[in-house]
């Protein structure tokens, strides 16, 4: 069987879209297990005293064994279609802990708000179900931002989706390269998972403490 390797032409479609999938993945897990963590585990919240933080970052950690099964399937996959990733996969833990901020911030500020807003555990599915559409996972970021006739004001909103940064990275990481990152757009869309992740933060430390009340 002949390797495929770095920066060889015609990457298989399937290893393209899979390498987006795995991380588009991860984060609908985590994030839908992130928002709905406190409500899942409210008996717990009444009646033992802990840091209240540790419940939605444990179930982040536990979405990390379903990527961990991910990744070995997409390494099956790789070793099928004879494609060899190059150095850039050792980049994959950088992308990873950004798939982990992206998932996260938002979680938190979903966490919070449902405590005293149930309602908010319906936006949860749509949020994954309309990010799946905006975010790169079937096409290519360079189909949006190479593309003339798409207006720069939308090009932008494109960028500030965080996952567009996560999927690129984990592109070019796996692909060998072969997936360019727009630059621009990469650092808008990292910007925008650090400020989700600051106002979920936020936000989950001031209403902490009333928690156990509401809940």
């Amino acid at each position: 069987m002949a390797l495929r390797c770095r920066g060889a032409a015609g990457t298989p479609r399937v290893i393209t879209v899979c390498a987006a999938v795995l991380p588009w993945q991860f984060f609908a897990t985590s994030f839908g297990e992130t928002a709905n963590s406190l409500v899942a585990n409210s008996n717990l919240l009444t009646k033992v005293y802990f840091p209240r933080l540790v419940l939605p970052f444990s179930t982040v950690l536990t979405s990390l064994i379903d990527f961990a099964l991910a990744l070995a399937v997409m390494a099956v996959l790789m070793i099928i279609y004879g494609f060899v990733p190059g150095i850039e996969a050792l980049l994959l833990p950088f992308f990873l802990l950004l798939a982990l901020v992206a998932s996260f911030g938002p979680g938190l500020l979903i966490a919070s708000l449902n405590v005293k807003y149930r309602d908010f555990r319906y936006l949860v599915p749509f949020i994954v179900q309309f990010g799946l559409y905006i975010t790169p996972v079937a096409f290519s970021s360079a189909a949006v931002f190479g593309n003339p006739a798409i207006p720069e004001a939308l090009k932008l909103l494109y960028a500030c989706n965080p996952m567009v940064a996560v999927v690129d990275g984990f592109r070019w990481c796996l692909l060998g390269g072969n997936e360019p990152i727009h630059q621009t757009g990469f650092l808008i869309s990292c910007g925008a998972s650090l400020a989700l992740l600051l106002i979920g933060v936020v936000r989950f430390r001031r209403t902490e403490r009333g928690f156990a009340d509401i809940i």
